[in-house]
């Protein structure tokens, strides 16, 4: 019974973990705090929280175009059918985070 709790709680933390991670990128990508808490059905006053404790605004640009560049990615990589370019964007997303 331990063992399913524990997953249980770390399956918790990942989705809380995603989530959080969704919405910085989604406010580099320029999405205001209100259409990020509608879009991932948050309050925007937990995105505010994180945006500041964070300081999102004062991230360097390399952090926030990696940070894009790894959405656009994880993006490409859920489609269930790809395309020729969709392989070639992979490929080239990939070299761009080496």
């Amino acid at each position: 019974m331990t063992d399913i709790a524990t997953n249980q709680a770390e399956q918790t933390a990942l989705i809380n973990m995603n989530t959080h991670r969704e919405a910085q990128l989604k406010y580099w990508a320029g999405y205001s705090l209100t259409e990020i808490a509608k879009m991932l059905n948050i309050p925007v006053s937990t995105i505010a929280s994180w945006k500041k404790r964070e300081k999102w605004d004062e991230a360097p640009l390399f952090e926030r175009v990696s940070g894009n560049i790894e959405s656009r990615y994880m993006l490409l990589l859920q489609k269930d059918v790809k395309t020729g370019y969709d392989f070639k964007e992979l490929d080239f997303l990939m070299h761009r985070r080496e």
